[in-house]
């Protein structure tokens, strides 16, 4: 019963952050990069990679001989009036949907592991992502800014290899 009880506060809390961003939010950056982020990455030398859509990614090496990667959004979104950014790294893209093995543990980390929490998502074609996300200051510091990558990249790395015995990311 205690577990239903922290099931139920779970999805509750999720569903409430999930409407209060949506209903919050604001597109502050139209498009192109936000040096904010370029600078906060000079701070710690971490080297980056800029996409086309402005999203910058980095890699690391996590465990032994893997390697992960994730995405710093370059547009913002004001939730409570604070100017956020997204973080976050793939375990899985376009795979099929999670098992419930999976999907109980991906919910248990999330009461455990907070602010990280982890999304699944579903594209046009039926294929499933899941990915470790996690909202930091828009205007974040370099040291920061690491902190919320290692601990995105970590998590999906382990999961990527729990669910796939793969380093594709």
């Amino acid at each position: 019963m205690k577990q239903m009880n922290k099931l139920f506060l779970l999805v509750f809390c999720a569903c409430f952050f999930s409407i209060q961003i949506n209903a919050q939010s604001e597109k502050v950056a139209e498009g192109g990069t936000d040096v904010r982020v370029a600078k906060a990455l000079n701070q710690d030398k971490t080297e980056y990679e800029v996409g086309n859509d402005g999203m910058y990614k980095v890699a690391f090496k996590t465990t032994g001989k893997r390697t992960q990667s994730a995405l710093i959004d370059s547009e913002t979104v004001k939730i409570f009036g604070l100017e956020m950014r997204l973080v976050f790294s793939f375990a899985q893209i376009g795979g099929n949907l999670p098992t419930p093995t999976v999907s109980k543990f991906l919910l248990e980390e999330n009461l455990e592991n907070f602010p990280n929490i982890w999304a699944i998502q579903k594209d046009k074609d039926g294929k499933f992502s899941i990915a470790n996300l996690v909202y930091v200051p828009a205007d974040t510091d370099g040291k920061t800014l690491n902190i919320a990558l290692s601990s995105v990249m970590i998590a999906a790395d382990k999961l990527e290899e729990r669910l796939t015995k793969t380093d594709k990311f």
